[in-house]
């Protein structure tokens, strides 16, 4: 039975507008000695502010042919490209616990908290989401350079 993380809420950083910006804040340069689950916040940290930003780059650093995550990636560049803004879509992490390793390969299931999120497109009626928690899990290799790649993400049912 994995162990359940009981520490606070790890809250993202993403700003409440989109205002593009020119250099992430998030570095893609690991801590040592960093863990998973430090690994797994750390990019959570760059999938937000790539929604923010449409900089996909630090955040696509982080993957190894992730289709879902370039997905993922190339629907927010196409946003972005197209003029699109977004309010609000803050997050937390919660229950981040590393639930198996087969092999090389980690396991690590975690709580997204998101907020209201707006998007808006030139043209277009502004696309409204609640918010909510989305229970994920991704698979993560070792890498020298990262400390860690994603390798694939998924939704997964709430327990």
């Amino acid at each position: 039975m994995p162990v359940t993380d009981t520490s606070p809420p790890v809250t993202g950083t993403a700003p409440k507008t989109s205002e593009p910006t020119s250099a992430p804040t998030t570095t893609t340069t690991p801590p040592k000695h960093e863990t998973a689950k430090e690994f797994v916040i750390r990019w959570q940290d760059l999938a937000a502010e790539m929604q923010h930003t449409g900089d996909t780059s630090a955040y696509l650093a982080l993957t190894k042919e992730c289709r879902d995550c370039e997905t993922f990636a190339t629907t927010v560049a196409e946003f972005y490209e197209a003029g699109g803004t977004v309010e609000g879509g803050r997050f937390r992490l919660s229950h981040v616990y590393k639930m198996a390793e087969v092999k090389e390969v980690v396991i690590v299931n975690y709580v997204l908290h998101s907020t209201r999120m707006i998007l808006r497109k030139p043209g277009e009626a502004p696309q409204k989401f609640p918010g909510g928690r989305t229970h994920y899990q991704v698979n993560l290799v070792p890498d020298p350079v990262t400390s860690w790649k994603v390798i694939r993400v998924s939704r997964i049912p709430a327990p």
